[in-house]
């Protein structure tokens, strides 16, 4: 009998319940959205409930959990590094990073998970390039990888 892995099952119940679990809260971009640009990074801010996940215990795991079913489920997702300890003001989150080939176009996104009350507060920045995620971290005021 195979283990049963925590992240395949947390993806299962997204899948099912998105609307449910996932709460997107702000979404900011450099350029309006359809703007004509060489690169428009973004940052998106959101809430996932896993209250259900009994499992994740906190955001090392949720990240972890997460990556391996994206890279397993979205072979075009390559995980650029494991999760790491940042702290943004005076929470400690955790990092990871990805490239994604979306059809020739390589994109770059970086992952920012804390967990407080049984919810992961979730901030994703997307860009075309590393150097414009870094760009868009300093903006932000948030740590680049590795720094």
């Amino acid at each position: 009998m195979a283990a049963e892995n925590p992240g395949q099952k947390l993806n299962q119940k997204v899948d099912k319940e998105k609307g449910k679990i996932w709460h997107p809260l702000l979404l900011a971009s450099e350029t309006p959205a359809g703007t004509p640009a060489e690169s428009n990074p973004k940052i998106v801010l959101g809430v996932v409930d896993i209250s259900g996940e009994p499992n994740v215990q906190n955001a090392k795991d949720f990240e972890s959990s997460v990556a391996q079913t994206i890279v397993g489920r979205q072979r075009t997702w390559k995980q650029v590094n494991d999760p790491f300890l940042v702290r943004l003001g005076s929470k400690e989150f955790y990092r990871v990073d990805f490239k994604i080939d979306d059809l020739g176009r390589i994109r770059h996104k970086a992952y920012f998970a804390t967990i407080e009350r049984r919810y992961v507060l979730l901030l994703t920045v997307t860009a075309d390039s590393e150097t414009d995620v870094n760009r868009t971290l300093t903006l932000a005021g948030l740590p680049q990888a590795g720094k």
